[in-house]
């Protein structure tokens, strides 16, 4: 979100002089020079996006009092008061929206790294940063929330433009958390799935998997301390007092673009006056996920956003070795294993939070088959089954094409969830598994319950997801639809429950959410927080990240992840010992 509302600060509120338009804001952007503007971007996203203790009124002071004047510092406060909240005057997606334009239009001036000490120069850059935040909501929602053909369909519609809008405003996980999961995922658990996957990964990026988690720790604990503004860095020094300078320099290299070469990424090699003649492009951010230190012509090198550099953590290694498989015409399979292997993820989490009891009954079950009759039956990816209450998991580890979030493009989205997640032509997947998961259990269609589900009295599902940005509003009323859907469709009842068995709609949870329960659930349990989730939000356009964090029950009651801390300590004993020679101090 925005702010707790959404609501972001219109740039006529603090500058009631500047048109904001598109004609206005390169103006203003090419007086402006390109290497300290997309600089200072970094800067202030470091400081909304990284995951610190600042509140949301402190890190949107960092940029109110370094870039506006107090008259214009008191039209935000007076615009505050009259909406009972404080806006985001400056947010993650405008700063992105600045960089991509700015690549295009600005040159470099003489005196770039010193330009914004000149008051003038810092007034023009505010000036900028929020008529950007104009043309980003103009870019993402479009007219997508119009309610023209009615409620249903502008949900579906949203789902697109809600998941783009939690993506402008994301702040990221923390850092040891995505160092933990992803040292987990591709130091040990895909190899095991994939032989061949540490060899792909060492031809794709000139280093093992092992120095690669060594220079990236070395690199966010350096780099990306929260709470403070990004810090500038030299290229060509970077490594230099360390026992591998090679290997940070080879990291370097892989993790990083010039701005030339990002201009050419986002708008390719057409002249400036021929791309602005005509509709831009889409912006892709995977242009800059995929190289997320901005490197400067003198070697100036900075992290363009903490999400980025977040996901290189989390993700980045699958996608390193992505193209050798492509190549061999095995990306699908390669996306298969991945998939298996997140499966495996998520089901050791639910251990851990359900540990095996050897002398009681375990209700938890891995890879379930569920069956109805002789011959039909379907496996699900973990029961949890207490008796009387039964919870069923499916995980899914699957992308959608960043295109297809455009608010222009909401019908090939809705087919892309359709295929991915609910009920499609050729297979159903996700909310549709979970409806003939609940219809057997019930022991509809004319089949006896079978014995372990013969005293259930009430289901329910959840889908387990990979995409953190499916947490977004629209997705959830998604699942919930397509799951009564295929319900009727498998003749087990239309209404709010099948013929004996009541159930409540999935529940999206995505990995995040689950490893973030993993202590908090020794504060209260995980079937009070699911109730009080669905009673909250019962048509699931709440997401259960947005629940947890603004319900006053639970907001002061979730705990980091031990396991991911302690998973994260490996790569970060590595790096310290293999590239400064030390041995870091154990925990107190």
């Amino acid at each position: 979100m925005l702010s707790v509302s959404g609501r972001y600060v219109p740039a006529g509120v603090v500058f009631p002089e500047v048109t904001s338009d598109l004609t206005t804001f390169l103006a203003l952007l090419r007086t402006l020079s390109r290497t300290d503007v997309v600089f200072s971007c970094a800067k202030i996203n470091h400081i909304l996006s990284n995951n610190s203790t600042m509140t949301h009124v402190e890190k949107q002071a960092f940029f109110v009092n370094r870039y506006l004047t107090p008259a214009e510092a008191a039209r935000i406060e007076q615009y505050a008061r009259a909406h009972r909240e404080m806006p985001a005057v400056v947010f993650r997606g405008a700063l992105l929206e600045v960089i991509r334009w700015a690549v295009l239009v600005c040159q470099d001036a003489a005196s770039d790294g010193t330009t914004f000490q000149n008051p003038t120069a810092r007034r023009t850059f505010a000036a900028v940063v929020l008529i950007a935040s104009d043309l980003w909501g103009q870019r993402v929602y479009g007219s997508a929330l119009a309610l023209d053909d009615g409620i249903h369909a502008t949900r579906e519609r949203s789902v697109g433009p809600f998941r783009n809008a939690i993506e402008g405003a994301l702040v990221a996980p923390v850092l040891a958390h995505s160092l933990g999961r992803g040292w987990t995922l591709f130091s040990s658990m895909l190899p095991q799935e994939e032989p061949l996957f540490l060899e792909r990964f060492e031809a794709a990026v000139g280093m093992n998997i092992r120095e690669y988690y060594a220079c990236a720790s070395a690199m966010v604990t350096n780099y990306l301390r929260p709470g403070s503004a990004a810090t500038i860095f030299d290229a060509n020094t970077f490594g230099g007092t360390t026992r591998k300078p090679d290997s940070l320099q080879r990291f370097l290299a892989l993790e990083s673009q010039t701005l030339c070469e990002l201009r050419h990424a986002l708008w390719g090699g057409t002249e400036e006056a021929a791309i602005l003649g005509q509709a831009a492009p889409l912006y892709e951010y995977r242009r800059l996920r995929e190289k997320p230190l901005f490197r400067a012509t003198d070697g100036r090198t900075i992290c363009s956003d903490p999400v980025f550099m977040s996901d290189k953590l989390s993700i980045g290694p699958f996608f390193h070795a992505l193209p050798l498989y492509a190549q061999e015409g095995q990306a699908n399979r390669f996306f298969a294993s991945f998939g298996r292997v997140f499966e495996r993820y998520i089901q050791q989490l639910l251990r851990r939070i359900f540990p095996a009891t050897p002398s009681l009954f375990d209700p938890l079950t891995f890879n379930m088959m569920i069956k109805c009759g002789h011959t039909d039956a379907c496996e699900i990816d973990a029961c949890l089954n207490y008796v009387t209450e039964v919870f069923l998991f499916e995980s899914k580890a699957t992308w959608l094409r960043e295109e297809d979030f455009a608010p222009e493009n909401a019908a090939t989205l809705l087919a892309s969830l359709h295929h991915k997640y609910g009920i499609s032509p050729d297979r159903d997947k996700g909310a549709a598994q979970l409806a003939k998961a609940v219809c057997m259990i019930a022991g509809d269609g004319g089949c006896e319950r079978t014995e372990a589900f013969r005293s259930v009295q009430q289901v329910t599902p959840v889908l387990v997801v990979h995409d953190e940005l499916l947490s977004a509003p629209g997705f959830g009323y998604f699942v919930a639809t397509e799951f009564l859907e295929a319900l009727g469709k498998l003749g087990c009842g239309k209404s709010d429950r099948t013929a004996s068995i009541p159930f409540v709609s999935p529940i999206v949870l995505t990995a995040a959410d689950l490893e973030m329960l993993e202590v908090s659930l020794e504060h209260f349990s995980f079937r009070e927080v699911l109730t009080d989730y669905g009673n909250a939000s019962p048509d699931r356009m709440i997401s259960f990240q947005t629940f947890l964090a603004t319900d006053a029950k639970y907001a002061k009651r979730i705990y980091a992840s031990r396991h991911l801390a302690a998973q994260a300590m490996e790569p970060l004993t590595i790096a310290m010992e293999e590239l400064f020679g030390q041995r870091p101090s154990p925990p107190k």
